[in-house]
């Protein structure tokens, strides 16, 4: 699966495709009209059922409703067809990712924190078995101010000029989460995942 965040809607010629698409998903609480699917069903390697579900953060984001109002309906939702559970929450607070982290404990697998870039070093399997890390990290270049040729963020932020910004190119690393579960869907481990290109 994939999910998406608050840059959904900068390349419009994917809107046909999220409208078809059954496994890249766009955050449930942007508006209700908007095209494209918040939830998505898939199987694992070994046939388990997986659900994968995407919102984003109130704080500081853009959405039509905040993700504590509608995510208790969706994870009723994807219980009934598994009880393996990850959810991308795509959100700029660490507080909010905690805050949802520590809500949803025993009922999903794992709440997995994006948006900001930076991996945290906070991955944990929390009491209830519900497996968190507030942000996963980047997959990119890290010579750079999150992806961003760092001269050209820099001389944004003192200038206050919008810039065009450019990928940059050195330090490419990918990075994410492992997290392992019983068949039950509680998780039984989670690790921050690095690996530097050679």
């Amino acid at each position: 699966m994939i999910t998406l965040g608050n840059h959904t809607w900068a390349r419009r010629e994917l809107v046909p495709y999220l409208e078809q698409s059954e496994r890249v998903i766009r955050p449930a609480n942007f508006s209700r009209h908007a095209p494209g699917r918040s939830l998505a069903l898939g199987t694992s390697r070994d046939g388990t059922p997986v659900a994968v579900l995407n919102l984003l953060g109130s704080l500081y984001l853009d959405v039509a409703q905040g993700p504590f109002e509608l995510v208790d309906e969706l994870v009723a939702q994807a219980r009934q067809h598994t009880k393996t559970i990850l959810v991308d929450f795509h959100a700029e607070a660490t507080s909010e990712k905690i805050a949802l982290a520590r809500w949803l404990d025993g009922r999903v697998t794992a709440v997995i924190g994006t948006h900001t870039h930076v991996q945290t070093a906070d991955a944990r399997v929390q009491p209830g078995g519900t497996a968190a890390i507030t942000d996963a990290g980047m997959t990119g270049p890290h010579d750079s101010v999150i992806g961003v040729e760092a001269h050209l963020a820099i001389g944004r932020m003192r200038t206050g000029l919008p810039v065009r910004f450019h990928p940059a190119e050195g330090g490419v690393r990918i990075e994410g989460v492992l997290v392992e579960c019983d068949a039950g869907g509680r998780a039984t481990s989670c690790e921050a995942v690095r690996v530097e290109a050679g």
